[in-house]
């Protein structure tokens, strides 16, 4: 009995008590981490909501297009309406309803707003749902960040993101009616969105147990269908399949094709990294990296490819960003659904551990989300920016015209795309002037900024002090 160690009463009850006040303080600290991220994000959509309707000059002209179009139906002309815009299929129709229930140019182009900002919510509400355990860097990297701006703007980026993630996510669970539906919708927006929505279905396809050469057919054919229904409109519109809009916008400049090649990603005023969305390239990349068995799978290669050729689509086009609205409009549904397919093939979401990352994570959410804010309390800051930076540079004296100055275009969109100071800076410059002034000029804008920035803060610090999960 000498050699045998009985634990002592007292320190097996200390062990125990010190596991309680653990997960006492543990639990304490999640509840915080709650409270900070939703007041925040509630602030943030408070005034995205008070911002709503962000109308487009774009939209517009899609709005007034889809006018024409109806009235082509109406009319029985099924054949030869040759004015319309070079907007896809599924965008002309959904505003074909609109216009049906609105029956007002205006009124349609605000309910493109209402219906992306609701998209958005439920979208965000899925993502949610579907990793339930998680903490909130996935939900932060994509509320605080652009691309809560395109869900206030009447541009169709939005409704296309969750178009084609409620697809990816059909063609996971094998809803063979959402794929058809919505295959044949995703395909249908643009020239280019079956480059982007076909690689990543084949991941997701190729991510589920028995591949054959049926399964692969029953869930992309929709897109196939949905690409050549595109087609037939184009050649609706203008008597050909290719839309001649998009022949005239290639680029052939070396200097522009290099400058835009890398500046999708680090422009100051177009990129990725120029918005601060530092935080879901992070989440991408460790997802992709180090999902159990990830990097060995084929799914790996297709969604590499899938952002591959959509950065060299977009080198080659003369306008690459999408500005005028917040962030790379033009890649970003690249980049958000791309890392949505790495999430829904392995149905599984890989945690950032180390804390250099979570730390870098955390500085270009605070500023991605304060200089989202400041865009969309001064909406108007893109035409500010023209104003007071760009054409005050020798190569900008004016905005150029592409299809009849293009050399002169070239030198000036390259010096925009590297301008330091660039859109978000001018946008938090905006936000502290206000913040600074007394919140004189609109005291609820100013309020709810200042809640938003500390309640985020506080989240942010939490996050990193504690590492709970």
């Amino acid at each position: 009995m000498s050699g045998v160690q009985v634990p002592l009463g007292p320190r097996v009850g200390y062990q125990g008590f010190g596991y309680f006040v653990t997960k006492i303080r543990d639990k304490i600290n999640l509840d915080l981490i709650r409270i900070f991220f939703f007041s925040a994000v509630s602030s943030l959509f408070l005034i995205s909501f008070i911002s709503l309707p962000f109308g487009t000059g774009d939209t517009a002209e899609l709005v007034i297009s889809s006018e024409r179009f109806g009235e082509c139906l109406s009319s029985g002309a099924y054949f030869g309406c040759n004015d319309l815009e070079r907007f896809g299929l599924s965008p002309h129709l959904i505003s074909v309803i609109l216009f049906s229930m609105f029956n007002d140019v205006n009124a349609t182009i605000n309910s493109w707003s209402v219906l992306n900002f609701s998209l958005y919510l439920y979208f965000l509400w899925d993502v949610y749902k579907r990793f339930p355990n998680k903490n909130y860097m996935l939900l932060g990297a994509l509320i605080f960040s652009p691309l809560t701006a395109y869900a206030v703007y009447s541009y169709t980026e939005m409704s296309f993101i969750v178009i084609t993630y409620f697809l990816l996510i059909a063609i996971k669970t094998k809803n063979i009616l959402f794929v058809i539906l919505l295959g044949l919708i995703a395909t249908a927006y643009r020239e280019s969105s079956i480059i982007l929505t076909l690689p990543l279905s084949i991941a997701v396809v190729f991510s589920n147990q028995k591949i054959n050469i049926f399964e692969l057919f029953k869930n992309l054919w929709p897109q196939i269908m949905g690409f050549i229904m595109f087609n037939l409109f184009n050649f609706y519109k203008y008597n050909q399949f290719v839309n001649p809009e998009y022949r005239v916008g290639r680029v052939t400049d070396y200097k522009m094709l290099v400058s835009n090649f890398f500046g999708i990603w680090l422009s100051p005023s177009g990129g990725v990294i120029g918005y601060f969305w530092i935080s879901i390239i992070l989440i991408f990349v460790v997802n992709l990296l180090w999902l159990k068995g990830f990097r060995h799978s084929f799914e790996f290669y297709i969604i590499l490819f899938a952002v591959l050729i959509n950065i060299l689509l977009l080198t080659n086009w003369y306008s690459p960003y999408g500005w005028a609205t917040w962030g790379p409009r033009l890649f970003m549904p690249t980049l958000v659904l791309a890392l949505l397919t790495v999430l829904i093939a392995r149905n599984n979401y890989q945690e950032i551990n180390q804390y250099f990352l979570k730390l870098f994570f955390a500085i270009s959410t605070f500023f991605a989300s304060i200089s989202l804010v400041g865009f969309l309390i001064f909406s108007d800051v893109f035409r500010q920016w023209l104003a007071e930076v760009v054409l005050k540079t020798e190569p900008c004296p004016e905005i150029f015209i592409w299809e009849s100055q293009r050399e002169l275009y070239t030198k000036c969109f390259i010096d925009m795309s590297w301008n330091l100071n660039s859109i978000p800076v001018l946008s938090i410059k905006n936000l502290l002037n206000l913040l600074l002034s007394g919140l004189e000029n609109n005291v609820l804008l100013g309020f709810l900024s200042l809640v938003f920035m500390l309640s985020l803060f506080g989240y942010l610090f939490k996050m990193l002090k504690n590492n709970v999960k």
